[in-house]
């Protein structure tokens, strides 16, 4: 058994003795091993995103209407039988110029032709009345040449007293029929001219039977039928100026500091196409207080397509503007209570401490930054890196 494990013992220490020769080979002639290198990081893979010069906006987008800014309810202006409606929704109608509906006019036509009857009577009696002035002034001149001529002979003992009185007596009777007679042709010409008031009020009312558009635009109610009762109160058509139309929105109270109407803007869109930028013509005097919300609104034109009203709109209010330099919003991260961009430097990245702005579609504004426009920034894989971090290109 001893001889066994004797040659066992030979074995390991032989093997020993291999061992401690390669140490010593490796050593660096002092009789001491060499130090291992540090392990390199790999390199990160990168996108880079040049950054960009562009406008950023503070906004607020909510829903809006389309509306007509002139419309009209027509009525008749009188109670009556609806006799024909010329016009239904859709048609296009021209401000005094296309006939919508019409009452019944028999009465207003009798009305009419009473009317005209009475001035007819009216104006014969003013013409008997002056006829009978100019008789009576004549018969005043008459008497007064007589009168003339009688006090010249009574001047000369001619005529008696009594002739020359009765001849002074007869002037001045005819004086006063003169006067009397010029007042019935006074009275006469007013009763003429509230006949013809009187007539002229009765062709109105009749022509009021026969309604006409008040503005241009298109019908887009048609309330009422033929033969039904039309009433002063209720409408029968329905007029919507079609090209003069408003934007409305309604914003939370608290940015009614912030709107001005003339120098805000809305930027407009109707079923996803962007129709244009217009500023804010009207904003409401004071803030809904149940609702909390104020009115805005602001002019546009119709386009027959999209812009109509009644349409759904999109519409986005801009509080703030401003031009500088942007980055996407990912690329900014935010470390050790600041904000950090990465940009390449050489094989390596370096951070950039920013400050935000506003942010737009995405970007972030820089407002605090050595960026310029066209300068990369790390666009993925920016959460991996460091300060110093290797990289590489992604597709490099």
């Amino acid at each position: 058994m001893n001889g066994k494990y004797g040659k066992w013992i030979k074995i390991a220490c032989g093997a020993a003795l291999i061992a401690v020769a390669g140490l010593v080979l490796a050593s660096d002639g002092r009789g001491e091993s060499a130090a291992p290198e540090p392990a390199r990081r790999p390199p990160t893979l990168v996108a880079f995103t040049p950054a960009r010069a562009m406008t950023f906006e503070d906004a607020i987008v909510t829903d809006g209407v389309i509306k007509a800014k002139n419309y009209s309810l027509v009525s008749p202006r009188g109670n009556g039988i609806i006799e024909d409606v010329f016009v239904r929704e859709g048609d296009a109608v021209e401000m005094g110029g296309t006939k919508l509906f019409q009452i019944d006019n028999r009465k207003l036509s009798q009305a009419v032709e009473l009317a005209a009857q009475e001035l007819v009577i009216a104006e014969s009696t003013l013409d008997e009345r002056k006829a009978a002035l100019v008789s009576a002034e004549a018969d005043l001149a008459q008497a007064e040449k007589d009168f003339a001529r009688i006090r010249n002979l009574y001047d000369r003992k001619v005529v008696a007293t009594s002739e020359y009185e009765q001849s002074e007596t007869r002037v001045t009777q005819l004086d006063a029929v003169r006067k009397v007679n010029a007042t019935q042709v006074t009275l006469a010409a007013q009763s003429a001219a509230a006949a013809g008031i009187s007539l002229a009020m009765a062709q109105r009312d009749y022509a009021d039977s026969v309604m006409f558009a008040p503005i241009d635009g298109v019908v887009s109610a048609r309330n009422a039928e033929p033969g039904e009762m039309g009433k002063t109160d209720s409408a029968i058509v329905r007029i919507d100026d079609v090209k003069n139309l408003k934007a409305v929105a309604y914003l939370p109270g608290q940015y009614y500091p912030r709107i001005a109407p003339g120098t805000s803007r809305v930027q407009l869109a109707v079923l996803d196409r962007k129709i244009g930028e217009f500023p804010i013509t009207y904003k409401s005097p004071a803030i809904d207080s149940a609702l909390r919300t104020f009115e805005i609104w602001a002019d546009v034109e119709g386009d027959g397509s999209y812009v109509v009203p009644g349409a759904q709109a999109s519409i986005k209010t801009i509080l703030r503007r401003s031009d500088g330099v942007g980055v996407p919003r990912d690329a900014v991260l935010h470390r050790g209570g600041k904000d950090w961009v990465f940009v390449p430097d050489g094989d390596a990245v370096k951070m950039i401490e920013v400050e935000k702005g506003l942010e737009t579609e995405g970007w972030t504004e820089l407002s605090a930054s050595p960026l310029q426009a066209g300068d990369p920034v790390v666009t993925q894989g920016q959460f991996l890196l460091e300060d110093g971090s290797p990289i590489r290109e992604r597709g490099k």
